[in-house]
Parts: structure tokens; sequence; C-alpha cells
């Protein structure tokens, strides 16, 4: 009989009462009930059952059937009020100390972001504050929601992402802290967050949102935004960028839909096509750069090349969107601004023309 049904017969015995809601009396588990003792010994797969059990029928917004009313049952906290996670961090066992630190996460998650709506209602608060508390407690990082699992349905906080986005929005309209706060989210994780279906998006609705812009619409948002470095660059780009296209973060970024309406998406959503616009022509420049050099091409060619590519890296750094873990597309932000390298370690001899004179400096 396997753990699964052993639990499950248990359930149908007249011991099961006694069984989960009897506290030990006897060292060293004084005050712990039977969850307790499963993990503080290891018994980590039985604790998850019972913790799941309790967790699920406590959720159900109908009323329990009395079949399974003795689930509630279950005690979580023993009689000092310390969870099972408690009495895993004392385990001498790593595996049970990982379990039990995987499971203190929504915990954290739950104090962070009622310390963060707490500090948003606040009067006053200053903008610096704010920004230092989600930077070092991570409470609004994709990563912390994802490893969670409540990216898009409510955590124990009452909450789901997006309603914490939205609030942060909507109670702190600081045009400077949303901007900060949207560009983060967008470029701090975007590739396993923005749209994908494990955070309440299917991948039909994001396909069937998603709008891909080419030069003739990124040439003619920058000429309607002010942006003169965007249609300097577009327009004397020749044919490597020809081809330049860009996904509109409004219809990228479900969930930044979500928390945004208005002047405010609007402007957001300008200021996130520059940068992307800026990291696609950073891009191309690299690439049609190596291909002028693996072809012989000019070097006045070469020059005006890299000094759009150097110009877009600049402004992408005076823009504050070189920040750590900022990514476009798949590509980390610092790779992209990183100065285009000539030197001879960056080809492949066999990549060369064997009368090229690079070729001889990579095999030199």
């Amino acid at each position: 009989m396997g753990r699964v049904e052993i639990v499950a017969w248990l359930y149908t015995q007249p011991e099961w009462l006694t069984l989960v809601t009897t506290v030990s009396k006897r060292k060293p588990f004084q005050h712990a009930y039977a969850v307790h003792i499963a993990a503080s010994e290891g018994h980590i797969f039985l604790a998850d059952m019972l913790l799941a059990i309790k967790y699920h029928y406590e959720s159900e917004k109908e009323p329990v059937h009395p079949m399974f009313i003795n689930l509630l049952s279950i005690q979580i906290k023993d009689t000092k009020g310390k969870l099972p996670e408690f009495y895993a961090k004392k385990s001498p066992h790593e595996f049970v100390k990982e379990w039990a630190a995987k499971r203190n996460k929504p915990l954290i998650l739950e104090k962070n972001i009622k310390k963060l709506l707490q500090i948003v209602n606040e009067n006053d608060t200053p903008m610096d504050k704010l920004k230092q508390f989600i930077i070092t407690s991570q409470c609004l990082d994709p990563k912390t929601w994802k490893g969670c699992d409540s990216m898009d349905k409510k955590s124990s906080t009452g909450h789901s992402f997006s309603e914490v986005l939205c609030e942060c929005c909507s109670k702190f309209p600081d045009a400077d802290f949303v901007d900060w706060l949207c560009t983060r989210l967008y470029f701090k994780d975007k590739s396993s967050f923005f749209g994908n279906a494990p955070y309440g998006f299917s991948n039909l609705e994001r396909a069937k949102e998603l709008v891909i812009l080419n030069k003739d619409d990124l040439l003619l948002f920058a000429t309607e935004n002010g942006h003169n470095d965007l249609v300097n660059y577009l327009s004397k780009g020749g044919k490597w960028l020809g081809n330049i296209s860009c996904p509109d973060p409004a219809t990228v970024s479900l969930l930044l839909k979500r928390a945004l309406s208005g002047e405010p998406l609007t402007r957001v959503r300008a200021k996130l096509l520059y940068a992307s616009t800026l990291c696609e022509i950073a891009e191309l420049s690299d690439d049609e750069a190596q291909n002028i050099l693996l072809r012989g091409g000019r070097p006045e060619e070469l020059d005006e090349v890299l000094q759009i590519g150097n110009e877009t890296k600049q402004a992408l750094i005076a823009g504050g969107y070189t920040e750590p873990e900022y990514k476009f597309q798949s590509s980390s932000m610092d790779f992209i601004v990183k100065s285009f390298d000539m030197s001879a370690d960056m080809y492949r001899a066999d990549s060369l023309p064997d009368e090229h004179p690079l070729f001889k400096v990579s095999c030199g």
C-alpha cells in the first residue's frame, strides 16, 4: 500500500481525528501535532499531503461536503503557533531544510506584499524608499511569484500579481515611479514572464494580441514622438536596417495593459518602445559590422555602422536600461551595450576567405 493510500485509509478510520488533533507530550515533540512530527522526521511527502488537504478545503468557497469535514481538523499550528516549516528547519537532513525553505517562500512573499502595500498607501512616502524596498525584498520580481505559483491567481495575501501591480501604479501614481517600475518589470524577466501561459494567458491569446512593428511603423513612432535620434538612424541605416522589426510592448506585456490605461499606458509604451528599438539597432549594428569585416567592406561604411551602434548603446546606458538582470529578448543588456570587439578572437579562421587579411591574423 502506497503513502497516498495509507493516508486515505487512515481517514476512514475512527483514529483519524485522534491522529491529527492530538498534541504530543513526548520529547522532543512537545506541543506538536502529526504534521509537525512528519516534517521534523523527514516525512515531507506526508507533510505535503496533510498541508495540501488542509489548505485546499479551507480555501473552498462552497461549504465542505460532510464526507470531507474531518479534513479540516488537521492542525497546521502547534500549541505555540509554530508551523511545520519551523520544525523542518531544525532537521539534521538537508533535504528537509530545503523543503522548509521552499515552503517559506509564499510566507515571505505574503509578509513583503503586506509591507509594500502599507508603504504605497502611506502619505508622503518618498519614492526612493518605495523603490529600495521593491529592489531589496524582490517582492515584485517575476521569479519570486513564479516560484510561488501565484502570478495571476490570488496568493495567501488575497492578491494576485496583477492586482498588486495595479495598486502600486494607482495608489502611487508618480510618473517617474510608474515608468521605473514598468521598465524594471518589462526588461527584468520578459522572456519568462509577460504573456506566457502559466501566468493566466493562453498562447492563443498572446498570439492574437501580439503586434510586430516594421521599419515604417518604427519611423512613424519616432517622428510622432520627437525621437530625432531614431529618425536619423532609421533613415540612414541603409539595407542593414531594412528588415528591422520590434514587438509592440503593449502587446508583449498583457499584464502591463491590466495595470495601466489611458495616458500612463501611452507614456510607458512609448518609453519601452523607444528602448526596445535602440536595442534592435544596437544588435543589428554589431551584426552588420561583423559582416562588413568578413566581406572586406569599406572603412567609411564600417565607421558609419559602428557610430550608429555606439550612439544607441550610449543612449541605453544614459536612459538607465542596463540594470543587472535586465534583458531584451534572450540577450542581457550588458551584452547588448558592450562595445563592438574587432579583435581577431571574435572570428574563426574557417569563416574567413583565404585572402582575407584577418585570416592570417586568426591563424597567426
